[in-house]
């Protein structure tokens, strides 16, 4: 081989593996990527708002409850933080505006839910509970209420927030929850 020959095939090999290694570099990225991606929370919110009497210190009270349950089939979700708001639309000159009221829940943050398979008792599920006065606050067709509820999933770290939006008062059921990740109020 002359020197030419050999020039050009160790040209063409460090070619070779620029562009597969570079490629091969993209492809473990996307895939890593996905990977991560799917590792992210997976939560549903009940479409009913459970209400019933609890006794409390302060006495019996009137509760309404928003059902949460983790879906994750192998972590925890972490760092829970809910809101639950009334929202009302407003008309003004040029459109219409959504005023916003923040309703007191009695516990707005957790710190994880357990996941969903191999839990013990239920703990995947838990319901948030307010005793706001809704039926009185909710005193026009304009306004809904809406549940938000933030968390990260436990080894991807990734955030979500999921909303559940509740535009009639029939929304609202007598009862409590069913056990475990059924949404059925008895």
């Amino acid at each position: 081989m002359d020197s030419t020959t050999v020039a050009a095939t160790t040209e063409s090999l460090w070619t070779h593996w620029l562009v597969t290694g570079f490629l091969s570099s993209v492809f473990t990225s996307i895939f890593f990527y996905l990977f991560l991606w799917a590792l992210k929370p997976s939560l549903r919110i009940a479409p009913t708002i459970a209400a019933y009497n609890l006794a409390m210190r302060e006495g019996t009270m009137r509760v309404y409850g928003f059902k949460v349950v983790n879906d994750g089939i192998f972590h925890r979700v972490i760092d829970i933080q809910c809101q639950l708001l009334l929202l009302e639309d407003v008309n003004t000159d040029g459109g219409t505006n959504v005023l916003i009221q923040t309703l007191k829940l009695r516990n707005e943050k957790m710190w994880y839910i357990k996941r969903k398979y191999m839990s013990e008792k239920g703990s995947f599920a838990c319901v948030f509970l307010t005793t706001e006065e809704l039926l009185k606050l909710w005193d026009s067709d304009k306004k809904r209420l809406q549940f938000q509820i933030t968390c990260k999933h436990a080894l991807s770290g990734f955030s979500r927030v999921f909303t559940s939006t509740y535009y009639t008062k029939t929304s609202i059921k007598n009862g409590k929850f069913a056990f475990g990740d059924s949404f059925k109020i008895a």
